[in-house]
């Protein structure tokens, strides 16, 4: 008798199934229906023990529920568009997707994307899961193009998508503007400075920051309302270090024991001066450029043309030889960095595309609490996080490989027409001068549609969605966002 061999068995078995169609979903079945909303990995690179542990968990259920006598629809897709997948593309071709026509790169996306998929196709097939092949889908596809691209007419006619030009969460070394969801925490060895700013009496006020290369672009201080030590010069203007004059403001928010106790209020250190800007109609005055370099409104002028980093001590080496910097104090602190590449995130305007969320998040955690999550507690984690959302969904990208934002602009009168058809003249004055949008897609705004994507073939909402608890905040969030908008149910 022939020695065992389990590769060629395993390869014979996984041909039989396929051959035979042992796993093919029956839609004209009179069994009862139970779907599974696969999460399609992202293509950004090789498959790990992760990958298949976590898919593992769907394999269990698609088994068990088959032997229970239900018809399981079982698909598997591939998450291949978007900043990972240019990310993996650029890496591996040693390319940047920047110095290339935007035609050759995504050309080259595709190609690379196309030997990932056999690559991805073959792990699983080799582990035995049975999906059902037949219903592979990509999100760079035509057809998900598509949807993607109706879902997007469609939730901008009815009001729940915008454009502006504001601020909002970007990242230099991706070039691209991103959302709430993809930024995180991360420690950093810092240092608080003491700045010396005086009052219109010349008396000393001591402000603390960590961020001294932003002084340029202070435009108020902050204390609290109830700290005894500033009551006086509430309501009055103080200068800065670089001479500059500034209100001194009011705010709840203000921590009396941290720091000084007063706070520098620029355009935009963080999210808090976000929010100061907006409630106190405060000017902006924007230093910062895309490239992380400060520009020519930077008053310093020996800053201008300088990185973040270079920029800071170029202005401390200023205030010392000024003696207008104090103590210093080592400290380790957490900045917002993006999830993609780890660098730290600034706020600057830039025009993006943006559905709305903020007003809808009663609603979302009222929609979270119809799901059944597994573990329960899982459910509390997404309301906590749509309850601490500070910004509307920032669905646009500044970069090349994924679906593009069916909308273009009047070159004359700068008027927005979102449509597929480039055809349209301007309804506003009539003119032919269109000029294509160049912004694509977050790709969490084409796999959240995943439940749609399926739909043809199950009706929602689909039985099962095995999920990491990490995209909690992403996948499962944007998944409710759409479905709620589309549906106003769970997806």
């Amino acid at each position: 008798m022939a020695k065992y061999d389990p590769k060629t068995r395993e390869k014979y078995w996984q041909d039989y199934w396929l051959k035979e169609g042992i796993y093919k979903f029956d839609p004209n079945s009179k069994k009862p229906l139970y779907s599974i909303d696969t999460p399609p990995p992202t293509v950004s690179g090789k498959l790990h023990l992760g990958h298949v542990f976590s898919y593992t968990q769907a394999e269990v259920f698609a088994r068990y529920r088959r032997l229970a006598g239900f018809n399981v629809y079982y698909p598997f897709g591939m998450d291949d568009n978007g900043l990972p997948t240019e990310r993996l593309v650029e890496q591996e071709l040693k390319i940047k997707g920047s110095d290339l026509p935007r035609d050759e790169f995504v050309a080259k996306c595709n190609q690379l994307v196309g030997n990932y998929h056999q690559i991805y196709r073959d792990l699983w097939q080799s582990l035995g899961f049975s999906v059902d092949w037949s219903l592979l889908y990509s999100t760079i596809s035509p057809e998900v193009q598509k949807l993607t691209q109706t879902n997007f007419i469609k939730m901008y006619q009815a009001g729940y998508i915008y454009r502006q030009n504001s601020p909002a969460l970007w990242c230099s070394v991706c070039q691209t503007a991103v959302a709430q969801a993809e930024v995180e925490d991360k420690s950093f060895d810092s240092i608080f400075y003491d700045l010396f700013f005086r009052d219109l009496k010349g008396n000393q006020i001591v402000v603390a920051t960590t961020r001294p290369e932003l002084l340029p672009a202070c435009v108020a201080v902050f204390v609290n309302p109830t700290d005894s030590r500033y009551l006086s010069l509430i309501g009055t203007k103080i200068f800065t270090p670089l001479n500059i004059e500034v209100p001194v403001l009011t705010d709840s928010g203000v921590k009396i024991d941290k720091g000084s106790g007063v706070v520098m209020c620029c355009t935009y250190g963080d999210e808090t001066d976000l929010a100061w800007i907006k409630q106190y109609s405060l000017p902006e005055l924007i230093i910062i450029d895309s490239q992380d370099r400060f520009n020519d409104s930077c008053s310093l002028e020996s800053m201008r043309g300088h990185t973040i980093t270079e920029g800071r001590q170029i202005i401390v080496d200023y205030l010392k030889s000024k003696k207008l910097i104090g103590k210093d104090l080592p400290l380790v602190h957490d900045v917002g960095v993006h999830e993609r590449c780890g660098h730290p995130i600034e706020i600057i305007n830039t025009p993006q595309w943006f559905v709305r969320v903020l007003d809808i998040k009663d609603e979302l955690i009222s929609l979270g609490k119809k799901v059944n999550w597994f573990p329960a507690y899982m459910g509390d984690r997404f309301t906590t996080w749509v309850e601490n959302l500070k910004w509307d969904w920032c669905i646009s990208r500044d970069r090349f490989y994924g679906i593009t934002i069916p909308a273009f602009f009047c070159a004359d009168c700068r008027e927005i027409i979102v449509s597929t058809d480039p055809r349209h003249t301007c309804p506003k004055c009539k003119s032919i001068n269109l000029v294509a949008e160049k912004l694509i897609f977050d790709t969490w705004f084409t796999s959240g549609n995943t439940p749609e994507i399926n739909s043809k073939y199950v009706p929602a909402p689909m039985s099962l969605r095995p999920q990491a608890h990490d995209i909690i905040r992403t996948w499962a969030f944007y998944t409710m966002v759409l479905s709620y908008y589309k549906t106003n149910n769970i997806p």
